[in-house]
Formats: C-alpha cells, structure tokens, sequence
C-alpha cells in the first residue's frame, strides 16, 4: 500500500508540474525532460526502482581499445555475490557524453549494470560500484548494448 502511495504521489507531482517545461528532472536512475522525453538508462527505471525497491549501480569495464583485458560481467558480479548482495538483473551497456582518444591501449566507456535492492546500496558502493543515476549530475548518460560474447582470461604462462 506504501509503495502504491509513493508511486501514485510521484506520478501526480511529475504531471501536475506544468513550470518545469523543458527543465530536467531526475529520478531514480533516470533522467527525464518535463513531457517524459527520456534520456538515459530504460524508460521505466525510476517506476521500477519505486515498485521493486531497486536501484541500478554500475562499474567500469576497465578494458582499453583494441585490447579485450577488462573485467567480466560475471567478474563484476562475483564481486556483489560475494559482499552477500542479491542482484536482480545484470547488463552490458556505454557511458555517452565522454570519449577518449582513438589509439590502442586508450580508455574506453564500457560499463556493467547490475540491479539490486535499494538496501544494498551502501554494501555496493563500499566495493567499486556507482549508483547511474549519478551519471546524469555529470552531465553524462547510458545506454544498455548487446553483451559480447564471453571470454576466457589466459591465466597461462608462456613455459618456454
């Protein structure tokens, strides 16, 4: 019932603000312009995260161009598992609104998107990881792309 109040109460406030034409809004791992264009992340994040109590957060891939050596998603998700923290749905995705410099061994904007629940947070930042609604106070946004496909790290040495 709280939850139904909260999210009926958002919903009345966002359409009711006819002032805020053109102004941004942000909300829960979104960001939206007043007429609900929206910018980042999937469009019904922050209606989501209100229902299910979820919050997307997000780490750096870490890998650099021309190279595959970042991290995996399952890396990044073993990082959650392992702080005892339930994830709901993980995703490949980009940060837009930054680049780098086209050159081998230059950074990338690679990202991985876990959802977990909002009371997980504080135990998920404590080991890397970002809240994406954090993204649009940097003027920057996200899009959720197709994983790779999944590789192998060569942990064997060359015995020559």
């Amino acid at each position: 019932m709280l939850k139904t109040l909260a999210l009926f109460s958002l919903l009345l406030l966002i359409s009711c603000d006819e002032t805020s034409e053109g102004a941004d809004i942000e909300e829960f791992g979104g960001k939206t312009k007043a007429g609900n264009e929206h910018i980042q992340g999937d469009s019904n994040d922050w209606i989501e995260s209100v229902i299910n109590d979820t919050v997307n957060i997000y780490i750096t891939k870490g890998n650099t161009q021309c190279h595959d050596d970042g991290l995996t998603l399952a890396e990044t998700a073993a990082y959650l598992s392992n702080a005892d923290i339930h994830i709901t749905e993980s995703q490949c995705g980009i940060i837009e609104g930054i680049s780098f410099a086209s050159v081998c061994g230059g950074g990338t904007t690679d990202i991985y998107i876990h959802t977990i629940q909002t009371t997980d947070l504080s135990a998920a930042e404590n080991v890397g990881f970002t809240k994406t609604s954090l993204l649009a106070k940097k003027n920057l946004t996200y899009s959720i792309i197709d994983c790779p496909p999944h590789r192998q790290k060569n942990n064997q040495r060359n015995l020559k």
